[in-house]
């Protein structure tokens, strides 16, 4: 999500300084306008883009392309994913264990956007209100809409509304109905709508509050020169600088009683000029460039990936060529334990019992990182494991491929009679083992393609993962937000492999 909105941030701010610089003051507000509206689009659109089909480098070499015959997994009776695999103990305990401030930007966003959402709401539920409570009138052929408890007029979609003290009958009353009526000939609120939604879903924009402010003021200048095809410019000028105070406090609406009257009064003595063919050759040339560079990142990005990815930066190990060996006395250790960490009674305490899973990482120093239990979280009874674990003796490090690497391992602990009475309650231990993982996919197969993300043991994603297509030269490598993209056929399965983690099949049904 974050490179999206970094992706549209960037489009729509190049896109308007553009505007800014080489379009602000001309005078074809049609095109302006337009222009407005076609970048906000490409602003949202572009990032979704995907063009697989000019990109090549997915595709990987036969050398470069990990097997099944090559991978050391033992008979294809591996899991098989079809949905996304439910995380394992460890996994959860370690994910609900952490604050993820993405979270928390995640609640203040979508907050943020609720509260303009529900403004907008209501500026809407008020035009609603306005227009069953009034009644229509006939002028020249036009129906408007009478209403008694608003000043000015406004128009909405194709309704025109009137204050309770505009008489169309008069010369100053039919230059504002004009006004009125081009804005909803024009279809302006189309615009409002669109460009309001646009700052709902991405109000820390600023250049989606900017866009919502020049489109409202090229709606006046359009409307303006629409009604000054047919009214004096010194009429006209009057009675707008008459209506400077009149305000009817009705949002989401196109209205002649704007905030922009200095600046249309100065627009109206502006000719009309062409845009200069050079200003609409570098937007175009700007826009197309943009659409190249971001339609292709994520593409490009797999494609590095099959390159630079490294798969032992920072993760622990779970199938290791030499698993780590304690340097100490674990029997003394569990004595140790026996005596001073009451694990018994503290389990009954913190109604923890049966089997209960103790995790830890063995560093690549040989220390214990970090711990986590499978029950009794935020208890007395982790508190207490957390403790002990401290002093647990030093390893000898696992290595992989002759370097000392970080080992997940675990102790399973059984609690036995330990819900009838602590005091004749019984724990069982088991030796420690290497904490073996499955990797955790969230994949979709469609129109021959499996494009999705392959996450680690603590829901990160993970880079550098094979994921292949047995006994052909089809594979990808996940890239460093562990997304990848294969295409294969419906019929066949692939496999995605990583050192240290456990194989997983993909199938498409």
């Amino acid at each position: 999500m974050s490179n999206y909105l970094l992706e549209l941030a960037v489009i729509h701010g190049i896109l308007a300084l553009g505007y800014w610089f080489l379009l602000r003051k001309e005078r074809q507000y049609g095109t302006l306008r337009m222009y407005w509206i076609v970048a906000t689009v490409l602003a949202i659109v572009v990032p979704l883009l995907k063009l697989p089909q000019l990109v090549q480098s997915q595709q990987l070499a036969p050398q470069e392309v990990v097997s099944a015959n090559t991978l050391t997994i033992g008979e294809r009776d591996l899991p098989t994913y079809i949905a996304t695999p439910k995380p394992t103990a460890k996994a959860e305990t370690q994910t609900e264990a952490r604050s993820d401030p993405r979270w928390v930007f995640l609640v203040l966003y979508v907050g943020v956007s609720a509260f303009f959402l529900i403004r907008m709401l209501a500026h809407l539920a008020k035009v609603v209100r306005l227009k069953r409570q009034s009644h229509i009138e006939l002028w020249q052929g036009a129906r408007l809409r009478r209403t008694h408890t608003v000043e000015g007029s406004f128009s909405f979609f194709g309704a025109v509304f009137l204050g309770k003290d505009l008489d169309p009958d008069q010369p100053e009353g039919q230059m504002i109905l004009k006004h009125e009526r081009a804005h909803a000939a024009l279809g302006h609120t189309y615009d409002l709508l669109f460009f309001e939604l646009f700052k709902v879903a991405f109000w820390w924009l600023p250049t989606a509050w900017l866009a919502n402010r020049e489109i409202r003021r090229l709606h006046e200048f359009q409307a303006d020169a629409h009604v000054l095809k047919t009214c004096p410019l010194d009429q006209y000028s009057n009675t707008l600088i008459r209506s400077t105070l009149t305000q009817h406090g009705v949002g989401l609406v196109s209205t002649f009683h704007s905030n922009f009257i200095f600046k249309r009064l100065h627009a109206m003595k502006q000719q009309v000029t062409r845009i200069k063919p050079w200003k609409v050759g570098v937007l175009t040339s700007v826009s197309l460039i943009l659409i190249l560079l971001l339609a292709f990142t994520e593409e490009r990005a797999y494609a590095q990936t099959a390159i630079t990815a490294d798969p032992e930066v920072e993760e622990a190990f779970t199938v290791i060529e030499e698993p780590p060996v304690s340097l100490g006395n674990l029997e003394e250790f569990w004595y140790f334990v026996d005596q001073n960490y009451p694990l018994i009674p503290t389990a009954y305490n913190s109604e923890v019992g049966g089997t209960v899973w103790i995790y830890f990482d063995v560093e690549e120093d040989g220390t214990v990182g970090e711990v986590a239990v499978s029950k009794g979280e935020d208890t007395e009874f982790e508190t207490m494991v957390q403790e002990l674990m401290q002093h647990m003796p030093d390893f000898r490090p696992g290595r992989q491929r002759g370097k000392s690497v970080r080992v997940s391992m675990k102790i399973e602990l059984q609690f036995t009679n330990l819900y009838n009475d602590p005091n004749r309650g019984g724990m069982i231990r088991a030796p420690m083992e290497v904490d073996a993982q499955w990797l955790n996919v969230n994949a979709e197969f469609s129109k021959g393609v499996w494009e999705g993300t392959i996450y680690d043991k603590q829901r990160k994603p993970l880079a550098g993962v094979n994921i292949s297509v047995p006994d052909t030269n089809i594979g990808a490598i996940t890239d460093q937000n562990g997304r990848f993209r294969l295409e294969a056929d419906a019929s066949q399965m692939a496999l995605a492999s990583y050192v240290g983690y456990k194989p997983t099949w993909l199938r498409a049904e």
